[in-house]
C-alpha cells in the first residue's frame, strides 16, 4: 500500500479528511480517536494513534498496509471501549466530589479522546478541573492523580485571586502546579463566593526617567510591549 492509497483508505475507515498541520504531518481527530502521518524524507511514514483505550500507540517501522490494519483495529476499539471509558469519568467525578465541599457545576465533554468534566463554579464559565481518566480507568485530574492531587487540607479564610487565560475559546486559570494546588485547597470549603474581576492598564498612566538627552519613546518592539494597554482577568475566590 502507498502513501495515496492509505490517505483516502483511513479517510473513508473513519469518515473524515485529513488535515495538514505542516509540510511533514497530517491528522485526523475526533472525540474518540485520533491518527497521525508523520512523513520523512526517506522510508515509510510513521502512523501514530490514540484513544481512551491505550496509551499514544507507537510507529513500529511497519509498511502501511500494517499501519493500515493497526489503525482499523485501534478505530473498531474506541468506538467498542468508550461507553466503558465514560463509566470510569463517572466514576472520577463521584471520586472527586468526596474530597470538595464547594458548589460547582460538571459539564460533560471530551478531550485528546477521553471522556471527562469540565468543572467550573456555579454560573461563572472559567474551568477549574479536567476531571477524566487515563488508559487504564484510573481517576485523573487533568494530568494529575486525582486522589495524590486533592487529599491536602483546606485553605484558610481569606481572598484569593487567580488570573485566568483563553485557551482553545475555553477560559482557565493560569500558572503552574502551585496555583492548581492552591485552587484545590480552596474547593475543599464550603462557603466559598466566586467573581469576576477585570482589569484595563492603560499606557496613559506610564512613567519613566532617563538620563538621554532625547526624552521621548523610541519607536521599537521592547518598548511597544510593555506600554501598550494590558487586560487581565482573575476569578476572585473568598473562603468565608
Amino acid at each position: 500500500m502507498e502513501l495515496q492509497e492509505f490517505i483516502p483508505a483511513v479517510e473513508e475507515l473513519v469518515g473524515k479528511k485529513f488535515t495538514r498541520e505542516d509540510a511533514f504531518a497530517l491528522s485526523i481527530i475526533t472525540d474518540r480517536f485520533e491518527v497521525a502521518i508523520h512523513e520523512k524524507f526517506l522510508g515509510a511514514p510513521d502512523v501514530w494513534v490514540d484513544h481512551a483505550g491505550g496509551e499514544r500507540i507507537q510507529p513500529t517501522g511497519e509498511n502501511l498496509a500494517d499501519s493500515f490494519r493497526r489503525v482499523q483495529q485501534a478505530f473498531e476499539r474506541a468506538h467498542a471501549d468508550w461507553p466503558l471509558y465514560e463509566e470510569y469519568a463517572a466514576t472520577a467525578l463521584k471520586e472527586f466530589y468526596t474530597y470538595v465541599k464547594m458548589p460547582l457545576e460538571a459539564k460533560k465533554s471530551s478531550r485528546q479522546c477521553r471522556p471527562g468534566y469540565i468543572i467550573q463554579p456555579k454560573g461563572i464559565d472559567v474551568e477549574l478541573f479536567w476531571i477524566t481518566c487515563d488508559a487504564r480507568g484510573h481517576s485523573m485530574n487533568g494530568h494529575s492523580d486525582l486522589r495524590r492531587h486533592l487529599t491536602g487540607k483546606a485553605a484558610d479564610p481569606g481572598v484569593y485571586a487567580l488570573q485566568i487565560g483563553h485557551y482553545d475559546n475555553r477560559m482557565q486559570i493560569m500558572g503552574g502546579g502551585g496555583r492548581r494546588d492552591l485552587l484545590a485547597s480552596i474547593v475543599k470549603n464550603e462557603n466559598v463566593m466566586a467573581s469576576m474581576r477585570e482589569f484595563e492598564i492603560m499606557p496613559e498612566i506610564l512613567s519613566h526617567t532617563t538620563t538621554s538627552e532625547n526624552i521621548e519613546l523610541p519607536d521599537i518592539e521592547v518598548y511597544t510591549r510593555i506600554t501598550r494597554r494590558q487586560e487581565y482577568t482573575f476569578l476572585e475566590l473568598e473562603v468565608m
